[in-house]
């Protein structure tokens, strides 16, 4: 297939042809069509790029990308940065950091947010991302402000609701795969989230407790193994092992692969359809451990450090189910009392 490359400069000194990558650039190597060409030519783009001046926001991504504070991120979080980067290239890349002290630049990086406003999370996301990548540069000196400081956040709901029920949990056991109830029970004893129990190694489990480095927090959490977990450790083990499909991840698909991220989210949504689950997320597990915890009378600073969740987040979830767990409570009270009364009958 024939490959059209812009913008080659060619030139020729003592009867010799030469071709460059644009005006004033880099001589391009190899025959003209050659594959080594072709690579010469991506090179040279690809080199001008990196080099560029930091004053259009697509060179302030390229600072960015080389700076500690984004490679320090989270393998997944650089994932997730990805499509965002593209986007941000795609829509801002020649625009001059010039223009950050025109008021009107707000409002145009405000209008590139709210096109996805029909997806608030994404929309948020875009826009923190952007006000990101200016902070780096404002704290290195790059530009003397950031006009998307503040802007507030589409997304308004939260999901300390939604509670997986001990029924709800039941019937995933009941009718569910060994690999998705593995995963459910493993979120709904340890109270963490699907990235970091997917990526849980046989080496972070000893006899007592399950070790995580949370990816979104950097937390190292440190659980101890219940009467469930230790029984459902035990079972995939034994799986793993008489199947023949050892595994140094606890979690694994139906070929004894650990799981990938894609590949897990679509089995478990086939899976809880198919069951007839509506309007409950997988992460809505960590709701569930905490208002176990908390049941079973853990102290909000404890549950915090068992789940990693932030203070003010365990605090936010217990609010949303009082009603719910104080009756729970309630009742326990009262048969402890009809027990104690019929025993003294």
């Amino acid at each position: 297939m024939r490959v059209r490359l812009k913008g080659i400069k060619k030139a020729t000194s003592r009867g010799q042809v030469y071709y460059y990558a644009w005006t004033g650039g880099p001589r391009l190597k190899g025959e003209p069509g050659s594959p080594e060409f072709v690579d010469s030519y991506n090179e040279a783009h690809r080199n001008a790029k990196q080099k560029r001046k930091t004053d259009t926001v697509g060179g302030l991504l390229v600072h960015y990308k080389g700076t500690e504070a984004y490679k320090g991120l989270s393998a997944r979080s650089k994932e997730d940065y990805v499509p965002i980067f593209k986007m941000i290239e795609a829509d801002f890349d020649d625009f001059p950091i010039a223009a950050f002290s025109d008021r009107r630049t707000r409002g145009i990086f405000k209008a590139w947010r709210d096109q996805q406003a029909h997806t608030p999370r994404k929309a948020d996301r875009m826009w923190s991302v952007l006000k990101r990548i200016i902070n780096v540069a404002k704290d290195d000196g790059l530009v003397t402000l950031n006009p998307c400081d503040g802007g507030g956040r589409l997304h308004k709901g939260t999901r300390v609701e939604f509670i997986w029920s001990k029924d709800k949990i039941d019937l995933v056991k009941a009718r569910g795969s060994k690999e998705i109830v593995a995963a459910m029970v493993l979120a709904a004893q340890t109270g963490q989230r699907q990235a970091d129990l997917l990526q849980l190694l046989w080496s972070d489990v000893d006899h007592d407790h399950i070790k995580i480095k949370q990816n979104k927090t950097g937390k190292n959490v440190r659980i101890k193994i219940s009467n469930e977990l230790r029984r459902m450790l035990e079972l995939i083990k034994l799986d793993q092992f008489s199947s023949g499909k050892l595994s140094t991840h606890v979690l694994t698909n139906t070929r004894g692969k650990p799981w990938t991220t894609d590949g897990f989210q679509s089995s478990w949504g086939k899976a809880i359809k198919k069951i007839g689950i509506e309007g409950l997320q997988f992460n809505d597990l960590r709701g569930t451990a905490v208002t176990t915890w908390a049941e079973a009378r853990a102290t909000v600073p404890e549950i915090a450090a068992l789940s990693g969740h932030s203070l003010k987040d365990v605090e936010k979830i217990l609010e949303a189910h009082y009603l719910s767990m104080s009756q729970r409570l309630g009742d326990k009270v009262i048969l402890r009392l009809d027990r104690e009364q019929n025993d003294g009958i």
